[in-house]
């Protein structure tokens, strides 16, 4: 059943028509439910009259597979997801008069069927149903309301919303019958909220959400992924939202929403563009754009958009967008450079290769968007921003999960963004280290996740200790954070908690209302999407003001002022320091050496010379000899900030390609290994350049003894740079380092930057030193290959659906089981727990993102919602082949793509002509064809758990059939036999019950196998013994009839229990397979059919026998059977 998206169609609604429930119907020639030809078109049309032109209309609409749709011969929109509809506001296409509804649908295999309605005012219009006309073909004019409609005939009708295969799909923000309230008012069961909260769903249906604000009324405004900004209303204020309204459709998939004056702020893509729009209350039709950005609405792209203090507006956006109109003068932050001595290596897979400072940024900007400034950058890729109760900004900044396992990785992050702040991110491995004086810490380090929305809770209704917190929502991970966050000399720094965990909680955003509760939005990347609350139901005490942190200098800082701050040494002023040269850059200024040798003059002199050099004022005639003696002296300092202050004053002479004296860098060398291990790995960099001699035989010496795994890739980072005085035994050891550190986990990239030291290693071999060390040269980590089984097409959907919720929870479950899935499956490409490699999505946390339902969506169609970051590329070059896959690295010379078979291949540069992101997935569709469903099952409940497994050495299960022919077993060989891996037996008439059995005998035992009953009755014979003439006595588990999934006694005891009916009917298929576990263990025997059980007993019967399928006598038996497997309990 190909559950996808509808033929074209062509529909025109009436008022004459009946407001009946509106029926999913096709054209003419359908004869009730069942699959169409794949590439199938209908077109249907309705037309109706309005006594006046209206002032709100909107179109809801869905059709499996695909469609396009007009009003009066305007194109309105088109659709590919019949699971979520998408509702059009469509007033300014309407008239007062005759009118038209047109809609172009397609199938692509499977059922097809069209769904579609007007809500004009409280009515609703035109349901589809027999009063639709439709067509096999349309000649010009067939969307006008002139056109004459009378050789079209009345659609066909095939079930009404809610029934058949299609279930009630969600409208990108609409009750889908127009005033259903919300369904499953929360589901506690879902969510994990803290002793005394209560959190449950208060609103469903309104498709995959992925921002919100609260207008004046604290009602939601949401944002729908690729679609509309809709309202919601709570019409009965039972605290759950029935309806919704379009608020605006001209702007779509925006991913920041401000509710401010009367109107709303939005970013997202519009009229003009991706920029920052205001629409004002009741105008959704003219957006004004404020301001633009450069490239698209992508998940790198413009974000939240909250207001801050001088009434200004404050925004975000991530490292791949740029803002269109020039920076203010008046920006608090100055563009800093890379900053990073060393030649850097730009991420193998490509990732943000191109992009340079500031990187992700926040800006601010007047309502007018004339004056926009920069305010704090070096950020990744930060969704959401937050002012506290004193006035400080907080961003929650997104770690880089491909660099796992390399000593640049940085976690997700909470920072206190002060004016002019630059938090380090540069792009590959020039990442600044928080040591670095030119830039600052975090004030939490967060661990792995997707950070998106962020909210201040300013309200007493929680406990004290959230009052005044932050709230972060993190995707990945399924949770919402606070952020606790305390004053600690100048800044913050912090702790987190979980506040609420769900399975799923794929939540966007947040937003807290007035009474105290805390909204949250689930949706992105395709997922469901729904809106949450979280209250807290005891009462609460009002918690004092927190203490502030102590003031930094400002404007109104005098330049002696400013020296002052810049002496200070200890890390409660490290953000006041920063401030002080803040203000020297606004001033276009340099702060004036000092002349004693205290810490706080030699932190001054050291913070002076950064400056100087970082800025370009270096007066090239000065002698560096007075910078190098401040750099030393700072070295000799016993407090870590100046020593740092002093290493990074001698890297930034470096980078402006001043030699640095031998007397400096005695000093280095001499602090090298003290313990500091960050101001090591700065001093390697400085010693592997400027004293290569020194430098070799020391980091070598270090890179051997080294324990952490980190530490040892920064060695070789800096040893790279070295490209002479080798002697063999120092390249021998170098590259066994390699061979070892080859074989370590990482992230996607990891292997790819190894892959680029040992290229840079390379280089230092002659051909003697190749052919000496050809045996470790061939040493290389095993990669991982993606074995598929290649079988039947992709398994049906909803019946694979419905047997995992019916057999998730079955005790047979096995999570070693699905380990060694994960493993033949999947981790070639996916990380889970330390299995896999991270090329694809980290699935660790899947289970608390998706629900059971999104993650077979993304496994059976996984080109349905791609993440930026995961996107193949398609590689045409000039001799006109095509190249498809995840690119994995890339040099000068090669680029080297992963093919969804988990090959590698590897393109010449030269070579190519164009690139392009692909538009379906590097994931195969069709992942699970090759496995049986208790093995889908087992890795379902493997990556829904969370907890990885150790692999087990083979599959638990083994095959009873061999595939090919009926070796093994024993049967009348006219009645049996073997086509295409199929087992196919057939009687007709006979004078007992025959029986195809297994050779060997078996005691304990789970089996699994797949039945197609196409006539008369069967059932598996276990632990039974073997008669002559191929007659069989002992258990049978039951198929046929009104015994579906029963145990039966054949030949003896006769019917031991009756399956009821209730157990089984609702997961069977008459038409189709039916899956069938059977386990028998000791005396408990136990039958499930289709996930579903039907057998429970404890049984002194026999211990053990003989397997076998029966052909039952009397009228024709026909069966076949696939899929036959055993293993051990």
């Amino acid at each position: 059943m190909g559950m996808r998206f509808a033929t074209p169609l062509i529909v025109v609604l009436s008022l004459s028509v009946p407001l009946t429930a509106q029926q999913w119907i096709w054209g003419h020639w359908v004869q009730g439910l069942g699959n169409q030809p794949d590439g199938e078109r209908v077109f249907a049309r309705a037309a109706f009259d309005l006594p006046k032109k209206p002032a709100k209309a909107s179109l809801k609409i869905t059709c499996d597979n695909r469609y396009q749709v007009w009003v009066n011969d305007k194109k309105v929109g088109r659709g590919t997801e019949w699971q979520r509809g998408q509702l059009f506001n469509v007033a300014r296409h309407l008239t007062k008069g005759r009118n038209v509804v047109a809609v172009r649908g397609e199938n692509d295999g499977g059922p097809a069927g069209l769904l579609a309605w007007l809500e004009v005012g409280a009515a609703r219009v035109a349901p589809t149903g027999a009063a639709w006309k439709t067509a096999r073909a349309a000649v010009g004019g067939w969307r006008t309301g002139g056109f004459d409609d009378g050789g079209w005939k009345p659609a066909s009708i095939l079930a009404p919303l809610g029934k058949g295969p299609w279930g009630e799909p969600g409208f990108g923000g609409g009750a889908t019958n127009g005033g259903r309230k919300a369904g499953n008012k929360g589901k506690p069961q879902d969510f994990a909220p803290l002793p005394g909260f209560e959190a449950k769903e208060v609103a469903s249906g309104v498709g995959s959400l992925i921002a919100l604000c609260l207008d004046d009324q604290d009602r939601p405004i949401v944002s729908v992924e690729r679609g509309p900004v809709l309202r919601l209303h709570d019409d009965d204020k039972d605290g759950i939202y029935e309806r919704d309204e379009v608020y605006c459709d001209l702007v779509k998939s925006c991913q920041g929403l401000l509710y401010s004056r009367g109107g709303l702020y939005v970013v997202g893509a519009g009229p003009k563009g991706p920029g920052l729009y205001r629409i004002e209350e009741g105008d959704g039709e003219n957006p004004k754009l404020i301001g633009g950005f450069n490239g698209g609405m992508g998940e790198h792209g413009p974000h939240a958009i909250i207001e801050g203090p001088g009434d200004r507006l404050y925004g975000v956006i991530g490292n791949h967008t740029k803002l269109k109109a020039e920076w203010s003068s008046q920006s608090p932050y100055r563009p800093h450079d890379q900053g990073h001595p060393l030649p850097r290596y730009l991420d193998p897979r490509g990732h943000a290769r191109n992009i340079k400072s500031p990187g992700g940024l926040i800006y601010s900007v007047d309502r007018e968007g004339k004056d926009w400034r920069v305010h704090a950058a070096g950020f990744r890729n930060t969704y959401d921003i937050a002012f506290n109760r004193h006035g400080e900004l907080f961003a929650f900044d997104s770690d880089m999960e491909w660099d796992i396992g390399m000593p640049w990785y940085r976690p997700t992050r909470v920072y206190h963004a002060i004016d002019g702040a630059d938090f380090g991110w540069r792009t590959g491995s020039s990442k600044w280290p928080d040591i670095y004086p030119d830039s600052l810490p975090a004030a939490i380090d967060c661990g792995r996740g997707s950070p998106c929305g962020v909210v201040l809770y300013d309200n007493d209704k929680f406990p004290e200790r959230f009052q005044g917190a932050l709230f972060g929502a993190d995707w990945a991970q399924g949770r919402i954070l606070a952020f606790h966050l305390d004053a600690v000399g100048d800044t913050y720094k912090g702790r987190t908690e979980v506040l609420l965990s769900g399975r799923p909680l794929n939540v966007t955003d947040l937003a807290v209302t007035k009474d105290g509760a805390l909204l949250f939005t689930n949706g992105g990347r395709g997922t469901r999407g729904s809106l949450g609350k979280l209250t807290y139901t005891k009462p609460v005490n009002k918690q004092p003001v927190r203490p502030r942190p102590a003031a930094r200098p400002g404007p109104g800082a005098t330049i002696a002022e400013l020296a002052d701050v810049l002496r200070t040494v200890d890390e409660e002023h490290r953000f006041s320091r920063f401030a002080a040269i803040v203000e020297f850059r606004r001033r276009d200024t340099v702060p004036a050496s000092a002349g004693g040798a205290d810490d706080g003059d030699l932190m001054l002199n050291a913070l002076s010379g950064v400056h100087r050099y970082l800025t370009g004022k270096q007066d090239p005639s000065r002698s560096l000899g007075p910078d190098s003696a401040l750099a030393t002296a700072a070295l000799n300092s016993e407090t870590p900030s100046v020593r740092h202050a002093g290493l990074r004053l001698i890297q930034r002479m470096m980078m402006q390609d001043f030699e640095v004296p031998a007397s400096a860098i005695d000093v280095v060398s001499a602090t090298y290994g003290k313990g500091d291990r960050l101001a090591d790995r700065e001093a390697a960099m400085i010693l592997a350049q400027a004293a290569p001699d020194r430098a070799r035989p020391l980091l070598l010496k270090a890179l051997i003894a080294e324990k952490s795994r980190a530490e040892q890739i920064y060695l070789a980072y800096a040893l790279r740079v070295i490209t002479e005085g080798w002697t063999h035994d120092d390249k021998r050891r170098v590259f066994e380092w390699l061979v070892a550190a080859q074989n370590w986990s990482g992230g996607a990239s990891y292997q790819g930057y190894i892959g680029y030291l040992r290229k840079d290693f390379e280089k230092l071999l002659d051909d003697g030193d190749k052919a000496k060390m050809r045996a470790l040269l061939a040493i290389k980590p095993g990669q991982a290959s993606v074995h598929l089984v290649k079988g039947a097409p992709t398994r049906d959907f909803t019946r694979s659906l419905d047997f995992l919720r019916n057999s998730l929870g079955a005790e047979r479950r096995s999570l070693h089981d699905g380990a060694r899935v994960f493993q033949k499956a999947c981790a070639a490409c996916h990380k889970f727990g330390d299995q896999g490699t991270l090329v694809g999505p980290d699935l660790t946390a899947a289970g608390s993102r998706y629900t059971l339902e999104d993650l077979l969506t993304t496994i059976v169609d996984p080109s349905r919602a791609i993440s930026d970051q995961y996107r193949a590329l398609d590689v045409f070059t000039k001799d006109d082949e095509i190249f498809s896959g995840l690119p994995v690295s890339e040099t000068e010379k090669t680029l080297t793509l992963l093919q969804g078979t988990g090959d590698r291949v590897e393109v010449s540069v030269s070579d190519i002509d164009t690139r392009r992101f692909a538009k379906t997935s590097g994931m195969p569709a069709g992942l699970l064809d090759g496995l049986s469903l208790e093995e889908a099952a087992d890795l379902i409940y493997y990556i829904r758990s969370g907890a990885s497994r150790p692999v087990p050495a083979k599959s638990a299960w083994r095959p009873l059939f061999n595939g090919k022919d009926l070796s093994g077993w024993s049967g009348d060989p006219k009645l049996w036999r073997v086509e295409n891996g199929v087992v196919i037996g057939e009687l007709v008439g006979g004078k007992q019950n025959t029986f195809l059995s297994t050779d060997a005998t078996y005691g304990d035992f789970v089996l699994q196998y797949e039945i197609l009953l196409e006539e008369g009755n069967s059932g598996c014979q276990f632990r039974s013994e073997r008669l002559p003439e191929h007659v069989m006595r002992g258990y049978q588990a039951d198929a046929g009839d009104k015994f579906w999934g029963s145990l039966y006694h054949e030949r003896g005891r006769g019917m031991l229990h009756q399956a009821e009916r209730v157990d089984w009917e609702p997961a069977f298929d008459k038409n189709d397979w039916n899956h069938f576990v059977v386990e028998a263990v000791g005396e408990k025997i136990r039958i499930t059919m289709n996930g579903c059980p039907t057998v429970v007993i404890s049984d002194r019967g026999a211990a053990s026998g003989h397997f076998g399928f029966q052909l039952h006598q009397g009228k024709r038996t026909a069966i076949r059977l696939r899929n036959v497997l055993i293993r051990d309990p």
